[in-house]
């Protein structure tokens, strides 16, 4: 069986690890969009009306029709937690758990 010495050494190192994790995550910067190739020029149409926001033209032109409102979708979305949160909260969760387990074998041992 390891010594606790070494439990020390790995307790630490793990520590420094996640400092430096977390470190990292919170000063990376925003990704930026690379485009690989020229994007396709729209030619401007001229001073063409737009319908309103809740209106659309048919495909063979026309006057604008009604747009039906949308469904709300079940539930209330803006309560619900960024997926993100989530998983570092089943993270930090699992680590606890695994911190307890490592102190009571290590109590046991002793």
């Amino acid at each position: 069986m390891p010594s606790p010495e070494n439990y020390k050494s790995v307790a630490k190192l793990f520590g420094v690890v996640l400092a430096a994790t977390v470190f990292w995550l919170m000063t990376t910067s925003s990704a930026s969009a690379a485009f690989w190739f020229p994007l396709p020029i729209q030619p401007n149409p001229g001073n063409v009306p737009l319908p309103p926001p809740n209106q659309v033209v048919p495909n063979g032109g026309g006057n604008p029709v009604d747009i039906p409102p949308p469904d709300a979708p079940p539930g209330n979305a803006q309560n619900s937690p960024e997926p993100a949160s989530v998983v570092l909260g089943l993270i930090g969760v699992g680590a606890i758990g695994a911190l307890r387990i490592w102190r009571r074998r290590q109590q046991r041992a002793s």
